[in-house]
């Protein structure tokens, strides 16, 4: 480090060297101070810089009372222990004030100058490359070297110069949007960097006294950090605690400003929404389209999205929205992202066992019966034609007591995909054992004899085989067709289908039967008989 120092008074000689010594003392009480804190989180840099200042101005005294060129040469490889990495380290202390988290490379070219100083300044004169020459002036109290740098000298005074400038300037930025215990914090931050940045400008061009107050600065630098430790609470637990757990929780955080401009979203957030890790602080949102909506209203809403992740499986998401006030004012505005898979797989689940019977996978008599009624009371009002059919399995019972219960399950089971085929989902209902019923509105009466035609020759032909043998099963059929002079409730028509089913059950089975209306009578007539 270079100290121009000319002839001066004794006094002010006096009171340079005890200002020197005061700077490593405020160093070294710093250095205590972080090694205490070293626990605290985001307080690594923080102790590297303050061991980077006490080498640095342990150094200084060292080469203000060196007796020799060799001590003074000695005094300035202690300074360059620490006085490369003083910048480095006070902008990454900054960086991780403010909340930045920097990717390792990052880190690493940041520490490249720094290193190669070191290297060339420790190993001077032997690689002759850091000074052009080296000279001890020897005063009554004070010692100083006279410094010819070379080029990598300047670089290195640039670089000093150029970090805290870049910190201070990502400290004023965060410092209007953070709270009231930050802004003071980062008062005393911005003062403890400001005042070795101008010594170091001061050696650049040359300027100033005969006496080089880096040093000084830095020791008063170290009392308004040491001030922000004790009296601020830099290392404060609380904010420090929310921050941990607001990026290691497993639902979206988003913060926007008052007009729902993006300014921060924790890992989470990104996790569910990629296009938030493509964005910037204060660009707008409106192409994210699952929470564009935010931007744009100003009520506290909810609102549910799905995304389908790269494995396929689709993710279903509730938005809340907080407004964040200062001081009864409004200044941002808070949107939560719960996952509400789970929940919604176990709703679905209710809802299914609700509305299904578990074995078929088709709609329960309870569900039949809400919808078919709905149905029914929009027929009777508008007009329109319906149909009711009622389906039985022939001698189920003796399925079961020939074959097993399991096997009469699986025979359901084919029976009803079989129907799923000729049915839509919500009309085709097992009605209960081996009975199934269905309830179509707005079908032409051929249609739906096709329909059972078709579905009693299919069934009849499935084969099942229990225990190496074979067997077949046959059904009977009931319909019943709207009649808004006789059918003046849905029960009504299942009544009348009821009717047709036992018909064909009397019937001889694997038949078909109709209930019409006819002269006001009811009427029971066999669907193959008239076919033939």
């Amino acid at each position: 480090m270079v100290i121009y120092i000319d002839e001066g008074t004794s006094m002010i000689t006096n009171y340079m060297l005890a200002l020197y010594f005061f700077s490593c003392g405020a160093s070294l009480a710093m250095l205590v101070m972080g090694i205490f804190a070293r626990s605290a989180p985001k307080s690594l840099f923080f102790t590297l810089l303050t061991l980077s200042i006490f080498l640095m101005n342990l150094g200084f005294v060292l080469e203000v009372t060196a007796p020799t060129l060799a001590a003074g040469i000695v005094a300035v490889q202690i300074q360059y222990l620490g006085a490369p990495f003083v910048a480095p380290l006070a902008f990454l202390f900054i960086c991780s004030f403010c909340g930045l988290n920097l990717r390792k490379i990052v880190v690493f070219l940041i520490f490249v100058i720094p290193i190669v100083i070191f290297f060339l300044a420790f190993t001077w004169p032997i690689n002759g490359v850091f000074y052009v020459s080296l000279e001890l002036m020897i005063d009554p109290m004070l010692s100083y070297l006279v410094v010819n740098g070379s080029e990598f000298h300047l670089v290195f005074q640039v670089y000093n110069a150029i970090l805290p400038i870049a910190a201070d300037v990502i400290l004023i930025y965060h410092f209007f949007k953070r709270d009231a215990i930050f802004r003071r914090q980062a008062l005393a931050i911005v003062a403890a960097t400001i005042l070795p940045l101008v010594g170091i400008v001061s050696i650049i061009f040359g300027i100033g006294g005969p006496y080089d107050l880096t040093p000084i600065y830095l020791g008063i630098a170290c009392l308004l950090l040491s001030y922000s430790v004790l009296r601020l609470g830099l290392y404060r637990v609380a904010p420090i605690a929310r921050e941990q757990i607001v990026e290691s929780m497993s639902d979206g955080f988003i913060i926007l400003d008052t007009h729902g401009k993006f300014i921060d979203a924790n890992i989470a957030a990104k996790r569910i929404l990629p296009k938030l890790a493509t964005i910037s602080q204060g660009m707008s949102i409106s192409g994210i389209s699952e929470i564009a909506w935010f931007s744009e209203s100003e009520a506290v809403r909810g609102n549910e999205f799905s995304v389908t992740g790269r494995d396929g499986n689709e993710k279903h998401y509730r938005l809340s929205e907080t407004e964040v006030r200062h001081s009864h004012r409004l200044i941002g505005r808070c949107v939560m992202i719960y996952d509400i898979t789970e929940a919604k797989r176990l709703l679905n689940e209710v809802s299914f066992l609700a509305e299904r019977d578990t074995l078929t996978g088709l709609i329960n008599r309870r569900t039949l019966y809400n919808n078919g009624e709905q149905l029914f009371r929009n027929i009777s009002k508008k007009g329109g034609s319906a149909c009711m059919l009622m389906l039985d399995i022939d001698h189920f019972k003796k399925i079961n007591d020939t074959y097993g219960h399991m096997m009469g399950d699986e025979v359901l089971k084919a029976l009803a995909n079989v129907m799923s085929t000729r049915f839509r989902d919500m009309e085709i209902a097992r009605y209960g054992g081996e009975e199934f019923c269905a309830f179509m509105p707005d079908i032409p009466e051929d249609t739906v004899l096709e329909i059972a035609k078709t579905m009693r020759e299919r069934i009849e032909k499935l084969e099942f085989v229990s225990d190496g043998k074979v067997f077949n099963v046959t059904i009977s059929i009931g319909l019943s067709f709207y009649d808004a002079g006789r059918h003046n409730s849905f029960d009504m028509m299942f009544s009348d289908a009821d009717a047709a089913l036992y018909a064909a059950k009397n019937g001889g089975r694997n038949t078909i039967y109709i209930a019409r209306v006819e002269s006001d009578n009811l009427v029971l007539e066999c669907a193959l008989d008239n076919e033939a």
